[in-house]
């Protein structure tokens, strides 16, 4: 149970964090320039490709009332920002979107960086990016009004500042940043695929897929659910020695039995059966009722979580990204949890039943 209710809801915070990130990054960019870039309609005809468009990507700082905030500046046009699903949504839809993004000056900003900014909707800021001059770099400001912010529950929202890409040239875009393109794939998983199929047709294009952005992320995700999964199994295991403990004393109570349905004939196999039979009952009640128990409880999660909330007075996702617990129940992982729950408990059960089937008969008959 505990393992299913655990495993559960790492994989929907796993999902939901995938979701909400690949909804808004690019999943592929070629930082090149775009005249030196292959054709769209080259990268389109990828089988995976699902969209491709021009972007900037520069670095820099945002500053209001004494306020300094390091961001990302994303430079897109109405191609770029409509594969930006999450934070689209976030915006009240794609008209909205753009209509925030069609003055020169406009910027959209995560709700946590323009909080953070202390900054709302018509206020003006200064924008710094850095330009090199030399052997060093020098900053170039610019004003920049706020349009609106956005939304999406994950690391966007604190540090990514939105710009439309028409609102300067391609020549001064490449002084304060990298210009290129970013393709977004049908299936972002098969990112590894795509970038290979890349370098197959242009041998030695550079490329930046977001499992090298965000990668490493997922990969302390995973060990975390590998690591818990770990743990918890020890709870199965403890489980284990109690059925080994409940057999073992029912083979002692059962020692006069035993002698006397060996002396009437009965096969040490077939003793070994007997008590064998038994405890896979109990294994096999237990890991179904574990299950069903723990699927049902993570389909109530929120509920549990609420009620906690309201008799500590905190609620367990204060301060996170998330409002609501989400969960995912995956019919692989319920399938090795039973399979090891049941292996463990097949075995915690076969010792004793062995145990019994040798047993000498005339020591215990009385």
């Amino acid at each position: 149970m505990v393992l299913t209710v655990v495993v559960t809801v790492m994989n929907g915070f796993d999902r939901e964090l995938k979701t909400r990130l690949l909804n808004s990054v690019p999943h592929i960019m070629i930082p090149v320039q775009v005249e030196a870039a292959p054709e769209p309609q080259d990268l389109l005809a990828l089988s995976g490709v699902s969209t491709v468009s021009p972007y900037f990507r520069g670095l820099g700082a945002l500053s209001f009332a004494g306020r300094v905030r390091p961001v990302t500046f994303y430079g897109v046009d109405a191609t770029g920002l409509g594969a930006m699903a999450a934070v689209v949504a976030s915006l009240g839809g794609m008209n909205a979107a753009l209509s925030l993004l069609d003055r020169p000056d406009a910027v959209v900003l995560g709700a946590a960086l323009a909080q953070r900014l202390g900054v709302a909707p018509g206020d003006r800021l200064t924008a710094v990016m850095t330009v090199p001059s030399g052997d060093s770099i020098a900053a170039r400001t610019s004003a920049l009004q706020v349009a609106g912010t956005f939304e999406i529950g994950a690391d966007p929202d604190y540090n990514l500042a939105l710009l439309s890409f028409a609102s300067r040239s391609e020549a001064e875009w490449s002084r304060v940043g990298r210009l290129g393109l970013r393709l977004q794939l049908d299936d972002p998983m098969q990112v590894g695929l795509i970038k290979q199929a890349l370098i197959a047709r242009y041998p030695g294009m550079q490329m930046l897929g977001w499992d090298q952005s965000y990668g490493e992320l997922f990969k302390a995700i995973g060990m975390e659910k590998s690591m818990m999964f770990l743990l918890l199994l020890l709870i199965v295991a403890i489980a284990a020695f109690n059925v080994i403990a409940g057999q073992t004393m029912m083979v002692h109570d059962r020692r006069g039995h035993i002698a006397i349905l060996r002396t009437m004939g009965a096969s040490a196999r077939m003793i070994r059966g007997i008590f064998l039979v038994q405890g896979s009952m109990i294994c096999i009640v237990g890991t179904l009722a574990g299950l069903g128990l723990g699927v049902w409880l993570a389909g109530h999660i929120n509920t549990i979580v609420d009620m906690l909330a309201g008799f500590t007075g905190q609620h367990l996702l204060d301060g996170s990204y998330f409002i609501t617990v989400p969960t995912e129940v995956r019919y692989g992982d319920l399938i090795l949890i039973a399979g090891l729950s049941m292996g463990l408990a097949f075995w915690a059960a076969l010792l004793p039943a062995v145990r019994a089937s040798r047993l000498d008969p005339a020591k215990h008959l009385y």
